[in-house]
């Protein structure tokens, strides 16, 4: 409380209308949430993982096969067989027949993309899914001497797999302002429209 205080009295000394009944609830709730997402984001980071793979074995039905896909993790955790917003599927051109996920093993950098039905780095024989392994992840790049993708479409005696395999990694987009911040600085704003509000009622 005294650090609010403070602040309040900081932006009075420099001219900041500042009406303090409201306000330090206000800039209380700002300060938390800012300090919450700083602290929820600050070792999350999202990747766009892109892959072609070509060379698979006799009979493949499709070659080369390619794909990208958006990830967020932290590279300080392992993780295993995670779906929903934490990867997004940018394109892949073979069937995909369950949810998208990745498994990751922070000991050894490594990655791992598929389709949940049997978990991210295995599938059923005769369904149509896919696992894509690399290692050595990094935000930027990947130091993987051999990254590999093994897939399947429908034909039970039938698995492909290849080593042949190109991969690009690079940060995703940048996103827009957080919804916390955006909250500081409606809480600001509100500061400034109690203070002019307060010293018309006065005059």
């Amino acid at each position: 409380m005294q650090a609010v205080n403070q602040m309040l009295s900081r932006l009075a000394a420099i001219g900041f209308p500042v009406c303090r009944r409201g306000a330090v609830g206000l800039l209380v709730l700002a300060a938390a949430m800012v300090a919450q997402g700083a602290t929820a984001k600050a070792t999350t980071i999202s990747s766009v993982i892109s892959f072609s793979a070509t060379g698979f074995n006799a009979g493949a039905p499709i070659d080369p096969v390619v794909g990208s896909f958006t990830i967020t993790y932290d590279p300080a955790v392992s993780v295993t067989n995670v779906t929903g917003a934490a990867i997004h599927q940018n394109y892949l051109n073979i069937n995909l027949g369950s949810a998208i996920a990745f498994s990751y093993n922070a000991a050894v950098q490594g990655l791992t993309i598929g389709g949940i039905s049997q978990g991210a780095n295995g599938f059923p024989w005769g369904s149509n899914d896919f696992f894509f392994a690399l290692t050595g992840l990094t935000e930027n790049s990947f130091y993987s001497l051999s990254p590999n993708l093994s897939y399947t479409q429908s034909d039970p005696n039938a698995a492909y797999n290849t080593f042949n395999v190109s991969v690009t990694v690079a940060p995703a987009a940048v996103t827009p302002i957080p919804a916390s911040a955006l909250l500081f600085l409606t809480a600001l704003g509100g500061l400034g429209f109690a203070g002019v509000k307060r010293r018309r009622t006065a005059a």
